[in-house]
């Protein structure tokens, strides 16, 4: 008996083969200018040749596949047991070209160097500046430890207030309860949240998260579906204010 299956090969759709040659040409062109983000002016050139170009002529659900697309591609790249910390993340570069704040989903992986994460999160807080981001799902694990340092922290304080329509958000490790306070009050549609590994969030962050203490509750109470807090400080008296209200 014969346990062999037939199999089909079907090959890759043209959009799909024409994204990745897009993507790999856009990855080599980054790579020649990645120098010290201090110097930004060649950035700012490409945003606006490749970036103004995309905008215009691009419809935005096949930006958002490019920007998945490449940043998918650039993670490949980057893991090895050998890493520059001298040269910027190639992900520093590719998100300045292409991120936009019309953009619904972005997922920000581990950056080694700090001024790497602060260029990052200082491109967010000026895009979404004054009008916000209409990201509704955010994936931030940028942060390899707890202990930022007070830009970084300052900068995601600000770079929250910009996700009036997130609906998923995922912050490992550097949440505390003001980060909370602040998803609490800017989030309308909330629907899921991991802080996993946030040991500076206690009760008393889960109390500012839902607007106990307020005139009534935030909005947050009625649309929060999932939230996971393991590894963080939270005890029973937290996790049961967040199940009942």
């Amino acid at each position: 008996m014969s346990y062999i299956r037939p199999v089909k090969f079907q090959p890759q759709r043209l959009e799909v083969l024409s994204s990745k040659a897009y993507i790999g040409q856009v990855v080599n062109i980054l790579r020649k200018h990645r120098h010290y983000i201090s110097d930004a002016v060649c950035l700012r050139v490409l945003r606006k040749q490749l970036g103004d170009h995309l905008r215009e002529s691009v419809a935005k659900s096949v930006r958002e596949e490019l920007v998945r697309f490449g940043s998918t591609v650039i993670q490949k790249e980057n893991w090895s047991a050998v890493r520059d910390f001298l040269s910027p993340d190639l992900l520093v570069p590719f998100l300045y070209v292409f991120y936009t704040a019309d953009l619904r989903y972005l997922e920000l992986p581990v950056l080694l160097r700090s001024v790497d994460r602060i260029t990052v999160l200082d491109l967010l807080n000026n895009i979404g500046t004054p009008g916000g981001h209409d990201l509704e799902i955010l994936k931030m694990r940028m942060f390899e430890r707890s202990d930022i340092s007070v830009e970084e922290g300052y900068l995601v304080k600000r770079v929250l207030r910009g996700f009036i329509n997130i609906r998923s958000i995922t912050l490992w490790k550097v949440c505390d309860n003001a980060m909370l306070q602040i998803l609490g009050v800017t989030c309308r549609q909330l629907e899921l949240i991991d802080i996993w590994k946030s040991t500076q969030v206690t009760d008393t962050g889960v109390a500012m998260f839902l607007g106990l203490e307020a005139e009534k509750p935030f909005k947050v109470c009625s649309t929060l579906k999932k939230i996971l807090i393991k590894d963080t400080s939270i005890t029973d008296r937290g996790a049961f204010q967040l199940i009942f209200w």
